[in-house]
């Protein structure tokens, strides 16, 4: 009830994302699961705890990858195209760009790539208002639910691609993303050539554009309540600042050691969440030598190194 109450109105965009991204996860743990079947040796009790605390992780993204959508649709007003207010934005618009252009109010040392995605936004951004502000009502309202549509596809295909990727991964590596996902990213070159020469990639988008579109189809009723519904600004600034509120308290109370609750890697590995895991992968910065690399028992290991070194300090000149 608390979702659905929250969720409702203006919000509904952010409603379809969070409860998409919450059943594919979910639709994705349970794959995984067939798909690894009794090669994970759990005990059955493992099952039924892995589902609930993965879906604890998938809830915290979730709540994380609707916040483009909660600021999006809490600024969207007809007041900021008023004749009298027009000036204005533009004006603030203008001084922004050139502040960014012109200055080093952006570091652009710090990350040149962010710093031009920023800016591009900025500018693209200041294109969509002078277009919607001149424009009558029923052509905002046609341009907003346009706009929500690229969005809406943009995240299913990401969606769709992610849970993809997580099986791809998981049949190479048999876990989650790790830091190798993460050198994944950054050699992208590489990756993607190596995906090209294993994977059907022309099967793959066929089947992630399908899916994108009876997705925006079956989601079209929702839409169209979304666009004629109406919410006063004092109730959408409630549930925006809640909405984004509620990302930061997880990420401050959810821990990434909750997932591994025993000692069968496949379990914790079930309860984790793919993007979740990337995150960690990234800020950490590390990777398990002992998971991904064979070893042997230290004793084992010096006594191999002793037989060597004294092979050598016996053997003739």
């Amino acid at each position: 009830m608390f979702l659905k109450n929250i969720f409702s109105k203006k919000f509904i965009p952010a409603g379809i994302v969070f409860c998409s991204f919450v059943l594919v996860a979910l639709l994705v743990r349970i794959f995984l699961m067939l798909f690894t079947g009794s090669k994970a040796q759990m005990s059955l009790w493992e099952y039924p705890v892995a589902i609930f605390i993965g879906l604890l992780y998938d809830i915290v993204v979730a709540f994380f990858v609707t916040i483009p959508f909660v600021i999006y649709v809490w600024f969207q007003n007809e007041f900021i195209y008023r004749k009298k207010i027009k000036p204005f934005i533009i004006a603030a618009f203008v001084v922004a760009i050139a502040l960014l252009i012109f200055t080093n109010i952006f570091p652009k040392e710090f990350n040149e790539d962010v710093y031009k995605i920023f800016t591009g936004y900025i500018i693209l951004r200041f294109i969509i208002y002078l277009v919607m502000a001149f424009v009558p009502l029923h052509w905002r309202r046609k341009i907003r639910v346009g706009l929500m549509y690229i969005m809406l596809a943009i995240f299913f295909v990401c969606l769709f691609f992610n849970a993809a990727s997580e099986y791809f991964f998981w049949n190479e590596f048999s876990t989650r993303y790790n830091f190798i996902a993460v050198d994944y990213l950054i050699y992208t070159n590489e990756v993607i050539g190596n995906i090209k020469e294993s994977y059907p990639i022309g099967l793959l988008i066929g089947c992630i554009t399908i899916a994108t579109f009876a997705t925006l189809f079956f989601c079209r009723n929702y839409l169209q309540q979304w666009i004629n519904s109406c919410e006063i600004i004092k109730n959408r600034s409630l549930k925006a600042i809640l909405l984004l509120t509620l990302p930061a308290i997880f990420f401050i109370v959810v821990k990434e050691p909750w997932h591994k609750f025993s000692k069968n890697q496949y379990a914790n590995e079930y309860a984790s969440n793919g993007i979740y895991q990337f995150g960690v992968a990234f800020f950490n910065n590390e990777l398990d030598f002992f998971k991904f690399y064979k070893s042997i028992p230290n004793d084992e290991a010096f006594k191999i190194v002793r037989e060597a070194k004294v092979a050598i300090v016996i053997q003739p000149m």
